[in-house]
C-alpha cells in the first residue's frame, strides 16, 4: 500500500507540484487537510532552510 505523504514547501515556484498533498508556507487550518500517513517539510533552496525549520 502506498503511503499518503503531505509535502509542505516554504514557497511556491513555477515547478511546484499542484496535487492535493502539496502545501506552501503555513498550512491553512480553515481548509480540509486530506487523510495522510506522514508530513514532510521540503526545502529545495539553501536560502529557505531557516523557513523550513520554522515550518
Amino acid at each position: 500500500m502506498k503511503k499518503k505523504i503531505i509535502r509542505v514547501f516554504p514557497r511556491k515556484t513555477s515547478f511546484s507540484p499542484t496535487d492535493e498533498y502539496a502545501f506552501f508556507g503555513e498550512p491553512p487550518f480553515e481548509i480540509f487537510i486530506p487523510a495522510h500517513d506522514e508530513v514532510h517539510i521540503v526545502v529545495i533552496f539553501t536560502w529557505d532552510i531557516e523557513r523550513g525549520r520554522q515550518l
